[in-house]
């Protein structure tokens, strides 16, 4: 995550389930975007919703930090506040609706798959080896 500028952004703290918090970073890099503006789209997101989604389990929620448009944090609160949610309850929601919202793109696989043959006459010279990095890689 990248340091924004003191004027622009403002440092937040909050909770969320660690299982949310690794979904946020996964779909975050594989959308190429910033954690930081994967939750600002998903809390304007939820605020533009006007209604409270269902209860999100929040069970083990583990400290998180992000930086956020100055004032957002705020109009946030008053919005949790409004809807009779916590914070905790609401900051979970909006990812949640994030990673709704923005599906894993998807993988393209080939017609047909490559077939790579290793092979030696002599013991011990790394084929299996060799052969399961290129089967990972």
């Amino acid at each position: 995550m990248t340091s924004p500028d003191a004027a622009d952004r403002e440092k937040v703290v909050s909770k969320l389930p660690p299982a949310l918090q690794q979904a946020l970073k996964v779909r975050a890099a594989q959308r190429g975007t910033d954690i930081q503006h994967a939750v600002e789209a998903g809390i304007t997101a939820w605020r533009r919703l006007g209604a409270n989604l269902p209860a999100a389990d929040t069970g083990g929620a583990k400290p998180f930090a992000t930086f956020l448009p100055t004032g957002q944090w705020d109009e946030f609160r008053e919005a949790c506040a409004s809807r009779g949610v916590s914070l905790i309850q609401g900051l979970t929601q909006s990812v949640l609706f994030w990673l709704d919202t923005n599906p894993a793109p998807g993988v393209v696989r080939p017609e047909h798959p490559k077939r790579i043959i290793i092979c030696n006459q002599k013991g011990g010279v790394g084929k299996t080896a060799l052969a399961a990095g290129v089967g990972e890689a």
